[in-house]
């Protein structure tokens, strides 16, 4: 069995948000490493000296954490939607030049978080991701948030109708992941 503990963004789809663009919603998924992030945050090789051996799994749509229901992403029964979750920042680029997103106008969004609440390194989580993005010309702005006061009610409970701090559009850190 595998148990998982990731996060996902969670797009905020109030109007004017640019996630109503299935290429900005490809190309954000392109500038992601999930093999690099994994090594970052898991740093699974530290196991290694004392005899165990990590399996790392992307999560897809369902969670690896499903056993057998999930399809990894990597293999050639995903089909061509799996090119969406390879990392391929030139391609990412390409995707949101066509959504109207350049050098001289960036993608930009914010990252609403709690914080350390669901764990100590969910600001290192964010950077991470951050760092990628921004290959890819994306600016992101990671935006720490009350968990009572702001996330849950303005946030969580907003049924994806929420709008970032410093730029409109928005994505909230979410945590995810299954236990079979």
């Amino acid at each position: 069995t595998t148990p998982t503990g990731s996060m996902f963004f969670g797009m905020s789809y109030a109007p004017g948000q640019p996630w109503h663009d299935v290429r900005v919603r490809r190309a954000m998924s392109m500038s992601m490493d999930r093999d690099v992030f994994a090594d970052v945050v898991l740093n699974p090789k530290q196991y290694d000296s004392i005899g165990v051996k990590l399996n790392v799994r992307w999560n897809a749509p369902m969670s690896a954490g499903y056993g057998a229901y999930w399809l990894d992403p990597k293999s050639q029964g995903f089909g061509p939607a799996a090119a969406y979750l390879q990392h391929n920042v030139g391609e990412s680029v390409k995707l949101l030049a066509a959504a109207g997103y350049t050098a001289a106008k960036p993608l930009e969004f914010d990252v609403l978080f709690p914080g350390t609440y669901y764990a100590t390194d969910w600001p290192t989580r964010a950077e991470t991701w951050q760092s990628m993005m921004k290959d890819a010309g994306i600016k992101t702005n990671l935006i720490t948030i009350d968990y009572a006061t702001d996330y849950i009610p303005k946030v969580v409970k907003a049924k994806a109708q929420f709008k970032g701090r410093k730029a409109e559009a928005a994505v909230q850190l979410i945590p995810g992941g299954a236990q079979p």
